[in-house]
């Protein structure tokens, strides 16, 4: 027996000895202890049977697994709603948590035990027509029209992708969007240089080809070994025009550099 049953039931006689010898002419105090009692025992039988129906809704969950058969489940469930129910109306849980809400603990329990998460098992657990959609998308991947309300897909499932490092969204993540943005960055500035690269060839290129003009050994070259090559040029890049050089020691006249023979004429007679 339940040694709190022992308790109610000693102060229950307590009560009905002091009534009996006058001690105590109110019997309120009896039918208190009595209501006590009661209450305790129900208490008792009310978590069996809760523990009873969530046992089998976990069993049946479990064959659902092997079965793809959803009936015992949703038995399961509609006996424990009709339980939920019927506490719901009782009023001997006073100050204490109700049993409608151990009811809906137990089934949360058995949610996040399957796969969803703590607050989808919560708001589940209040609304039990969902559930068996959610756990048939869960359990085998059924989307049609298995997820809740307003919602494109079940909130699971969107924690499990962000766990898996998927996008649960259209949206893309922001560190892809980085990324991209690096590495179009990385494109232009590639381009460039090959921008730069095919200035130079062709100022060697005119600088081989051009008479009168000092030796061009220095076009196109840093004027320290250790400068990069891009310290001497000053290049647009959105327009891809000017290219003076800078610090070219080696080049005595860049007057001539790129003249057309009419403008070299044009340049010596006028």
């Amino acid at each position: 027996i339940n040694p709190e049953w022992i308790s109610k039931i000693e102060n229950l006689n307590a009560a009905l000895n002091d009534f009996k010898n006058g001690k105590n002419k109110d019997f309120s105090k009896v039918t208190q202890a009595k209501s006590d009692l009661e209450n305790s025992i129900k208490d008792v039988i009310i978590n069996q049977k809760i523990t009873d129906k969530v046992d089998n809704l976990n069993q049946a969950v479990s064959e659902t697994k092997l079965t793809g058969n959803f009936s015992k489940v949703e038995q399961a469930l509609a006996e424990l709603k009709n339980l939920s129910l019927d506490q719901k109306n009782e009023s001997f849980n006073v100050g204490k948590n109700s049993d409608l809400q151990s009811v809906r603990d137990s089934v949360r329990g058995t949610l996040v035990g399957n796969g969803l998460s703590k607050t989808e098992a919560t708001k589940l657990s209040k609304n039990f027509s969902d559930i068996r959609k959610e756990l048939s998308e869960k359990l085998f991947g059924k989307s049609n029209s298995n997820g809740l309300k307003n919602n494109t897909e079940p909130i699971y499932a969107q924690v499990n992708k962000k766990k898996a490092g998927q996008v649960a969204s259209p949206e893309e993540p922001i560190y892809a969007q980085v990324a991209k943005k690096v590495s179009a960055k990385i494109d232009q500035l590639n381009e460039a240089t090959s921008a730069i690269n095919r200035k130079i060839d062709r100022i060697n290129k005119i600088a081989s080809a051009g008479k009168g003009v000092g030796g061009f050994s220095g076009a196109g070259r840093s004027a320290s070994p250790e400068e990069p090559i891009y310290a001497t040029i000053d290049f647009d890049e959105a327009n891809q025009a000017g290219f003076p050089l800078r610090r070219s020691a080696g080049v005595n006249d860049l007057s001539k550099v790129g003249l057309s023979r009419e403008q070299e004429l044009t340049r010596r007679i006028g």
